[in-house]
């Protein structure tokens, strides 16, 4: 089980912290154009996509990758595949430097424009706007603490 994602000037690493070893690397000649893959249903816009699986709070990344002369989808959430992936305090870190690699070895790849806005990214200038997020963050936990406090009084009384 891997544990931490590096994003580099090579591409995207998977680093195994237990063993010490590199379980699996994407380099960044190896992302391929969506028109290369067999679709089943209209072909996607975005080169990179993103979407929110039922059951889950964060956003499933694909994107088409090149291995051994075939194109396949390669989906991540760059969550670190630890047990505790609540605490990944660095995501929207590592979404950032994987949205400017693309970019910047990659301009030839498209990205779906609301992976900027879902996760608080400038696509210019590519930093994070905390503010708006910690924003939303604490509005949905007060909301959530209101719709909490209702039940409780609607139900004990």
């Amino acid at each position: 089980m891997f544990t931490t994602t590096i994003i580099d000037e090579k591409g995207i690493h998977y680093f195994n912290k237990f063993n010490g070893r590199i379980v699996k690397g994407i380099p960044w000649n190896s992302f391929a154009k969506r028109e290369k893959l067999k679709h089943y249903f209209e072909p996607p816009k975005y080169d990179v996509t993103s979407i929110r699986p039922s059951k889950s709070f964060y956003d499933q990344f694909y994107w088409p990758v090149m291995i051994d002369g075939k194109v396949i989808a390669h989906n991540d959430a760059f969550l670190g595949r630890h047990f505790f992936v609540m605490l990944y305090a660095n995501r929207a870190e590592l979404i950032r430097t994987f949205l400017l690699g693309i970019k910047h070895y990659r301009p030839d790849i498209t990205i779906d424009p609301i992976i900027y806005t879902d996760h608080y990214i400038n696509p210019e200038t590519f930093t994070i706007d905390k503010k708006q997020r910690l924003k939303v963050e604490i509005i949905g936990g007060l909301l959530c603490i209101l719709i909490f406090a209702l039940l409780c009084y609607f139900i004990v009384e």
